[in-house]
């Protein structure tokens, strides 16, 4: 029987856009993925040609579309490579154990994509991908949960094979756990503030780049500006959120989680509130939630992580 246990992806960085790579660097446990097949066909649509009945007569290829979703558990460890491709930052680190990789967005994407692997649970079967760029991530947790980061990705191919060598998976346990959030919760504008709930999204808003004489895309191309954005939901216990709303506040937005040695931050620069509600619809504790948008200000790019663990280098960090 074909089940979904043991189901991991795993990734490595590609010769070139159209090589595909069969020795790879990471392996994560992963929650769920949504790739299927690609093949995009539509109907001829001569309206003249038809059969006795009044239907087609055939279909025709548009193109092969390699675009899905994965879920997978964030780790304390582990995760260089993936935060590489997301946030386009091999991290620079210091420190002599542990150490201290400091990513911040960039606008040059690494030079080459990676190849997926899907290993499909206990089939024997993976599918995989080559070409993969991820166009967005987005991280988030709620209370009782662990932080999961949830890609998109744009393939140029893919394909079911029989599953490959996989590398351990990287990571072991380190899970990011929703109790170890900093003691200061989530700080802002100089305040701190105690969390049920946070999802932070980078999206490169890349789109397939089709051409003439073939099915499959080449190197996307952003579409539109990149946007970072973090919702959060939290006890409404004061005004300061929907004032500083008002009035149009920036300030940096830094939330983290500390197990033992080992940490994961994010900070949304200059980060303005541009949505805020705190609706009343039952006679519990009234839940406000904000919207907060990252802004270039030419000094910060909009969005950085740091990750403190006992990784020598970015990659494998």
């Amino acid at each position: 029987m074909a089940e979904g246990r043991g189901t991991v992806l795993a990734i490595g960085e590609q010769a070139d856009f159209d090589t595909v790579q069969t020795t790879y660097t990471q392996a994560y446990r992963i929650t769920s993925e949504t790739l299927g097949g690609q093949a995009v066909r539509w109907r001829g649509r001569d309206a003249l040609s038809q059969g006795s009945a009044g239907l087609r007569h055939m279909m025709f290829e548009e193109g092969i579309d390699v675009a899905f979703d994965v879920e997978l558990e964030a780790t304390l460890e582990g995760m260089g490579m993936l935060w590489k491709h997301i946030l386009w930052d091999a991290a620079t680190t210091t420190g002599s154990g542990p150490y201290t990789h400091t990513r911040e967005i960039t606008g040059t994407r690494p030079s080459v994509p990676l190849t997926m692997e899907i290993v499909r649970g206990n089939t024997g079967k993976s599918d995989v991908v080559t070409g993969a760029r991820i166009t967005s991530a987005e991280w988030s947790v709620a209370v009782g949960e662990l932080v999961k980061v949830k890609i998109s990705v744009i393939g140029k191919s893919a394909a079911r094979q029989n599953t490959g060598t996989i590398p351990s998976l990287s990571g072991a346990r380190l899970v990011v756990k929703h109790h170890k959030l900093t003691s200061a919760g989530v700080t802002w504008n100089s305040g701190s503030y105690a969390l049920r709930s946070f999802s932070l999204k980078l999206d490169r808003k890349l789109a397939r780049n089709d051409k003439l004489g073939s099915l499959y895309t080449g190197e996307p191309p952003a579409s539109d500006f990149t946007d970072v954005t973090c919702e959060i939901t939290r006890v409404q216990a004061d005004e300061v959120w929907r004032t500083a709303h008002e009035a149009g506040t920036q300030s940096d937005l830094v939330i983290g989680f500390t197990d033992g040695t080992r940490s994961i931050t994010w900070t949304v620069q200059s980060a303005m509130i541009t949505a805020c509600s705190d609706p009343i619809s039952a006679v519990g504790e009234i839940m406000q939630s904000a919207t907060f948008v990252a802004l270039d200000d030419d000094t910060d790019p909009g969005l950085k992580q740091v990750e403190v663990n006992s990784q020598a280098t970015g990659e494998a960090a």
